[in-house]
């Protein structure tokens, strides 16, 4: 009797093509994070059939640091959107001081513990700054949120199409072997 499984790859692949699809378009927002999502062929293994999405996966950020941290970030929130509710001190890693313009700024401009003066270009100069972090975004919980309530009635019909498959095939092979 040949082996039919009740989930087949392919009952698997159709379910990770959807979910990608859905993070691919969750993650809109981020081009560098959307390339990176990659769907893996779904595999059996003694019967086992699974397959997994990767996002971020030994990639790197444009800072240099591993993407996966940022995606945790929008996924969850972070600084004083996080868990930590404390804001991040970013120092200035190849310089002394930190420059940026920051329009919401209005003179006089007292140097302090964190601000060090004016740079050129009307810019301000830092001895470093305290970013609050990022709100959550959310885009993995909602794409498997949305594609679990798609695709698990479809999935549910395929393996129940499955079984009806095996069952029919062995009431064949049954009808078979007793009509000799």
């Amino acid at each position: 009797m040949a082996k039919t499984p009740i989930v087949k790859i392919s009952n698997i692949t159709k379910f990770m093509d959807s979910l990608a699809r859905s993070l691919r378009s969750n993650f809109a927002w981020s081009s560098q994070i959307r390339k990176t999502i990659r769907n893996h062929p779904a595999t059996d293994r003694s019967g086992n059939v699974s397959g997994f999405i990767t996002i971020g996966e030994n990639e790197k950020d444009k800072s240099g640091n591993p993407l996966s941290g940022m995606i945790r970030a929008f996924e969850w929130g972070s600084g004083i959107h996080g868990t930590k509710r404390a804001k991040y001190i970013i120092s200035p890693k190849n310089k002394t001081r930190l420059a940026f313009l920051w329009p919401k700024a209005t003179p006089p401009y007292i140097r302090g513990r964190k601000l060090a003066g004016t740079a050129s270009g009307g810019r301000l100069s830092f001895f470093y700054v305290e970013h609050p972090g990022v709100q959550k975004r959310g885009s993995i919980e909602k794409s498997v949120n949305a594609t679990l309530s798609k695709a698990v009635p479809e999935l549910k019909l395929a393996i129940r199409q499955n079984i009806v498959d095996i069952i029919n095939i062995t009431v064949n092979e049954i009808n078979k072997t007793t009509a000799r």
